[in-house]
Order: structure tokens, then sequence, then C-alpha cells
């Protein structure tokens, strides 16, 4: 892999010496590549060809040949570039409206619901292969059943999370196939309201994670000068209402938080560590000492059942004060 990057550079040299394609604010980026994975971008058909010509002319230098089967190009934003003929190696290219880059799915429109909602089914097909292994009502402890749906099927879904923007519409349908597996741990009726349990179980709604993972990632961002500059250009200048950006989401999370988002950058530790314990912190009252006493002892059906009565959020039974 180490001498495919170093024999692919030039290639991404002369696109960026072109100063063709897109750019952000004095830097190229009309050229992405990841080992032999290669995305080329532009705000202008022409350009586009340009870049392919130059990608044709190396490959012709050096005996590389291209997959022209999977070579696409897509269009954001607008249908009227869809009918546009780009040509590599005298071949066109086929046009789609979604093309998988690096594992993500990427639509014409930028709507990543089917691709964060596959996730969460992988998400959900991970933990319960694991009923098998006492992964269910009155098996293993529900701590131990949160630990690991958080660190190895939770996983399935964060590769992308943090960065792409998801509608509330698919939040919410997410947030709701968790709290079907937390119920599943834990022996929760439907009837039986979740927020405390899952707080006890230190598990953020996908509301929250969402939130915490685009926070993590404004914190990795620091570690890079380029991206650091960028981010604060982007967070000192407006967008557009309708934007999909991360920019967008960024702000929104500081209007929730009541955070000053132009110190974000240099507050973000101390937001991460408190974001986690604000949203997981369990008022201590008879109930939630109850939920924690239920769980610890969830391999006896009677504290399964005890659960379910202290969480019961069903209609109220009344009962007659005199029978006839």
């Amino acid at each position: 892999m180490g001498c495919f990057l170093v024999f692919i550079d030039d290639l991404i040299q002369e696109c960026y010496q072109a100063g063709l394609g897109a750019s952000f604010i004095n830097i190229i980026v009309a050229i992405i590549c990841f080992c032999d994975d290669i995305c080329l971008i532009s705000p202008d058909a022409h350009e586009l060809q340009l870049l392919l010509n130059i990608c044709n002319n190396y490959s012709k230098k050096w005996a590389l040949e291209y997959n022209i089967s999977k070579c696409k190009f897509i269009v954001f934003g607008t249908s009227k570039f869809n009918n546009t003929n780009f040509l590599l190696n005298n071949l066109s290219l086929t046009y789609s409206n979604n093309i998988k880059y690096l594992g993500i799915d990427f639509t014409h429109d930028l709507n990543f619901s089917n691709f964060f909602l596959n996730k969460f089914q992988s998400v959900s097909n991970s933990f319960f292969t694991l009923t098998a292994f006492g992964f269910r009502p009155g098996g293993i402890n529900p701590h131990l059943q949160s630990f690991v749906y958080k660190s190895f099927c939770l996983s399935r879904l964060l590769y992308g999370f943090e960065i792409l923007t998801v509608n509330k519409s698919t939040i919410n349908k997410m947030n709701v196939n968790q709290n079907s597996i937390i119920r599943y741990m834990t022996g929760l009726s439907k009837k039986s309201h979740i927020s405390n349990t899952r707080k006890v179980l230190r598990i953020l709604s996908i509301n929250e994670l969402n939130d915490y993972m685009k926070l993590i990632f404004v914190k990795n961002l620091k570690n890079s000068k380029i991206c650091s500059e960028i981010f604060n250009h982007l967070i000192n200048n407006n967008y557009k209402k309708n934007t999909k950006s991360f920019i967008k989401e960024v702000d929104s999370i500081c209007s929730r938080l009541e955070i000053d988002k132009f110190n974000l950058t240099k507050d973000i530790q101390y937001i991460i560590n408190n974001f986690k314990e604000k949203h997981l912190f369990v008022d201590k009252n008879i109930e939630n000492e109850l939920i924690v006493t239920c769980l610890s002892n969830n391999h006896d059906y009677r504290m399964i059942e005890q659960l379910n009565l202290v969480t019961y959020s069903g209609p109220q039974v009344k009962h007659n004060e005199s029978f006839q």
C-alpha cells in the first residue's frame, strides 16, 4: 500500500498544479485518493473532463489501466449535467444517482437515511446473534450486555456518523430500534418508560450519540493545522439555510448545549467530558435505586417484573371503591 501511495502521488500533484476543479479558500480539493480509489470533484463539467484527461495521460505514461465498469460520475444538487458525456480513455462514464466511496453511500441529494438505517440493522443483527450466549432477559447481567452492545455492536454505526448529516426522522427510527434492543436485554415491556434504565446502563440515545460524535470530530480536527483553519473559517462565516453542511449541525449543537461556538475548539475537551456526564446523569431517587437493584439481579424473573412495575407508563387501572 505504501509503495502505491508514492506511485500515485505524482498524479495528485499534476491535478493539483493544474488548478482545476473544486477549491475551498485557496485549497485545491479536486482530487481525493485512498490507494487506488480516486475521486475527482469539480463544479464545472469542462474542468472535470480536463481532470479526466490528466488521469488518462498519467495511466498511459505508467501503463495503468482503469476499470471503466467501476468508473462512474454523480451530480450533486442539480440534474442539468446528468446527460453530460465524460470520457476516460475514449470510453464514456456511466451516470449514477448514487455511488459508494470508501464505504459510504452518496446519493445525488446527499440523503444518508438508507445508509444509516442499513447500518443500524447491522447493529441489531450483531446483537441478536448473541442470544445463544445469554444476551437476553434473565441471562447475562444487563450491564455486561450494555458494554458489549456499545463496544462491538454499536461501533458498526459510527463510521461516517461523526461527519455526515442525518435527518431527524432517521435519527428517531434508529432511536426506536435501539430502545427495542434495550428492552430486550432488560425485559422491559413496551408500556415501560426507558430513559432512566438507559442512563443506568450508560447508553446514549441516538440523538445524543449524534451530537457526541460530532463533538469528537471537532476535537480531532485540532490535530491537523489545515483542518483546524478550515473549521475556524467555516464557523465564522454564514451558510445557506437549506444546506446540509456539517457546520450547520455544529451550530445547532452549540445552540442546544448553550455553548459559544466561537470558543468550541478551545473548550472542546471540557465540553465532551461534560456532555457525557450531563446526559448520562442518574438522579438519586427511589425509582432509580430500584432500577439499579433490579438490573443487578436481572437473572431473577421476579426482579424483571419489579423493573416493569417501577418503570410502568401505561394507562392507570381504575379500581371501584365498592363492589356490588
